[in-house]
C-alpha cells in the first residue's frame, strides 16, 4: 500500500502525522477513522483531510460499526509494537 501526504495532525500523545495508508489506496473521506501511530488514539477525518479526536458519540458509533474488529485487531497491534 502506497501512503499519501495529509495535513499535519498532532495527537493527545504528541506525536505528529502527516501522511495516511488507506485501505482501498485511495484517500480517507470524511468521517472515516484513523488511528495514531505512537498510541493508537482513534481521530476522524474532515472534509479537508485534516483530524480531529473522534466525540464521544463518534466512538459509540464506531464501537457499534461493522468496522470495529479491525479497528480493534490494529490498536492492539499498535500498542504492542510500542510499549
Amino acid at each position: 500500500m502506497n501512503s499519501m501526504v495529509i495535513p499535519k495532525y498532532t495527537c493527545k500523545c504528541g506525536y505528529t502525522m502527516d501522511r495516511t495508508v488507506h485501505p482501498s489506496g485511495g484517500a480517507p473521506v470524511e468521517g472515516e477513522v484513523s488511528l495514531c501511530s505512537r498510541c493508537a488514539a482513534i481521530s476522524v477525518f474532515n472534509r479537508d483531510l485534516t483530524q480531529r479526536p473522534a466525540t464521544e458519540k463518534e466512538m459509540k458509533e464506531i464501537e457499534k460499526s461493522s468496522g470495529w474488529f479491525n479497528i480493534s485487531r490494529d490498536v492492539k497491534k499498535i500498542l504492542s509494537s510500542y510499549h
